[in-house]
């Protein structure tokens, strides 16, 4: 017995056998896993390009992006549902609070979370930062999907897993538009003077010259390449450039050559440039331009539309601009045949940063007009109703910035069929009387405003004032079509009860206290106050006409804006990093 025992033990024959069956588990086991792994990987790949296509499509309208997932995930036969908020969103229409359990029998192959916010091309930006959540004029969507993962094997030991996936996509939407005046005539020799104390120098064009620059459309992109060239920074980005210091010829220059203009758009120009050449003011053309969503790219890159703004806008734009950051004061006497003279004093405030004229953006940006303050004196001499008595009646105005915010960019694929823009005409104060000097000049604090002097003679003295508010509480929702996109149309926005004669309304407030040797009252208080009247009546013609051409130098109207879109872009929808 212990001899075949011993034999036994000694044998070799069947080991294989014998180790392949007590390995066999251990195999099996292993097999079990790689299956269940491979078959992990291949639903997490599957699960990836679903989620992958899903973004895209929701992206196509980001304010529907909801409504979108879910029939891209029903147009593909997918079992899924959808949370937004506080809801999720079964297929077939049923709702459910996010929070409840689904019923076993019925649930959901996947949930899918869909965000809506910006996305932001940086390459500076860490991936996870590109992405901005929760933004009012969304461009992005990111879609993340949760689904069971399949066991074949291990499910009787362990949970099957959850499969998280998510993709970001974007459709950039941009829009070129701006905000400004424009005016059909105007004094000539006023514009001269005016931009003349401005640039520092002496401006001499012909109202033939102003009226090409107006009616001139300078290609924004192209001018801004011509100086990028001419000052040797091609290489750099747009926010490189725009943030570069160039002078006032340079930026001319750069209008007249890059621009696209026509030859007596050009000679105009031309006059600018030479007027300003010994200058050595600068400006940054930031200040004036609004290139935001496109300014990480390099200069001469587009952005799949047109962009132009009329040249005047730029060249007086400039003119605010150049004496640096700090507000510009301007002092003019200037004299109106058949009105007399005409003092303008002006203050034109610190421009807010990202508040520039012109801008290429997306949805929820804006472009403003500058504020400005101006006391304009006219001095009307030699009334023959008041015994040659010399009349003065200071007209203090106040106006706030005017602004076009940019609410929407219509698409069909990626061709833009409309653009929506809201406008406020800014709020604005015309007051007859003397102003208070410090305040004046400080943009912080509300100028005290007291009746004036209009007339004074012995024993006689005539005091005014007259107040008129112009202001706009709801905005003027403008709808720009394909059509007027190309042609530059330029709509006008106003208030409810627009001014159409400055100097009309001001008589129509005005108040008038007559003192007569000491006495505020008698048939020479009447004469007088009626010889007043009759005498601001009798230039109101002249007065509205140097009134509105003094504030089209600075692109403002009372109570009224120009503006114009005239390029935008769709780009279809794309998976984003």
């Amino acid at each position: 017995m212990a001899t075949y025992f011993s034999r036994f033990l000694r044998s070799k024959q069947g080991n294989i056998a014998v180790t392949a069956a007590l390995s066999a588990p251990l195999l099996i086991s292993g097999l079990a896993i790689s299956v269940d792994y491979a078959a992990l990987v291949k639903q997490r790949r599957s699960e990836q390009a679903t989620v992958d296509l899903a973004a895209i499509a929701a992206a196509a309208d980001p304010s529907n992006a909801r409504a979108l997932l879910q029939q891209y995930y029903a147009d593909n036969g997918r079992n899924y549902a959808v949370q937004e908020g506080g809801t999720t969103y079964l297929p077939g229409g049923k709702t459910l609070p996010a929070q409840q359990s689904f019923d076993s029998a019925g649930a959901p192959e996947c949930v899918a979370t869909v965000e809506l916010g910006n996305y932001e091309a940086d390459p500076s930006l860490p991936v996870s930062q590109r992405f901005q959540p929760n933004s009012a004029m969304p461009d992005a969507v990111r879609v993340k999907q949760r689904c069971r993962g399949h066991l074949y094997f291990a499910s009787a030991i362990a949970p099957e897993p959850d499969i998280d996936v998510s993709a970001t996509a974007a459709s950039k939407k941009l829009a070129s538009y701006w905000i400004g005046s424009r005016l059909a005539s105007l004094d000539g020799g006023l514009a001269n003077a005016v931009f003349g104390a401005l640039f520092g120098t002496t401006v001499s064009l012909k109202v033939a010259d102003y009226n090409a620059l107006v009616s001139a459309n300078v290609d924004i992109l192209s001018t801004v390449k011509e100086l990028a060239s001419s000052i040797n920074m091609s290489a750099v980005t747009y926010d490189d450039l725009l943030d570069a210091d160039v002078t006032l010829a340079q930026f001319f220059r750069a209008i007249r050559v890059g621009g696209n203009l026509s030859a007596s758009a050009q000679a105009s120009v031309r006059a600018f440039e030479i007027a300003v050449s010994h200058s050595n003011r600068t400006i940054k053309l930031s200040q004036i331009l609004n290139l935001a969503t496109i300014g990480k790219q390099k200069v001469g890159s587009g952005y799949g539309g047109t962009s132009t703004a009329d040249a005047l806008g730029l060249i007086r734009a400039a003119a605010a601009v150049s004496n640096g950051q700090h507000q510009v004061e301007l002092n003019v006497d200037y004299d109106v045949p058949g009105l007399g003279d005409v003092n303008f004093r002006l203050m034109i405030g610190e421009p807010p940063v990202g508040a520039q004229s012109v801008g290429i953006n997306t949805p929820g940006s804006l472009v403003r007009t500058a504020q400005i303050r101006s006391l304009v004196t006219f001095t009307l001499g030699n009334i023959p109703s008041m015994a040659g008595i010399t009349l003065r009646v200071p007209l203090y105005l106040e106006a706030a910035n005017s602004e076009a915010r940019l609410t929407d960019i219509q698409c069909k694929g990626n061709t833009v069929t409309g653009v929506k823009l809201q406008t406020f005409p800014g709020v604005a104060e015309l007051i007859v009387g003397d102003v208070d000097e410090s305040a004046f000049i400080n943009f912080g604090s509300k100028p005290r405003v007291t009746p004036a002097t209009l007339a004074a003679a012995p024993g006689v003295t005539v005091k005014g004032s007259a107040q008129v508010d112009v202001n706009n509480i709801v905005g003027s929702l403008m709808d720009f079509t394909r059509l007027e996109i190309d042609a530059n149309k330029v709509k006008n926005a106003s208030v409810t009860t627009p001014i159409t004669s400055y100097w009309t309304s001001i008589v129509k407030h005005l108040n008038l206290d007559v003192t007569v040797a000491g006495f505020s009252f008698g048939t020479q208080q009447v004469a007088y106050r009626n010889a007043i009247v009759s005498a601001i009546s009798s230039v109101t013609l002249p007065a509205d006409r140097v009134l509105a051409t003094y504030m089209f130098v600075y692109g403002y109207k009372i109570g009224e804006a120009d503006v114009s879109v005239t390029g935008a872009s769709c780009s279809k929808p794309s998976l984003v990093l």
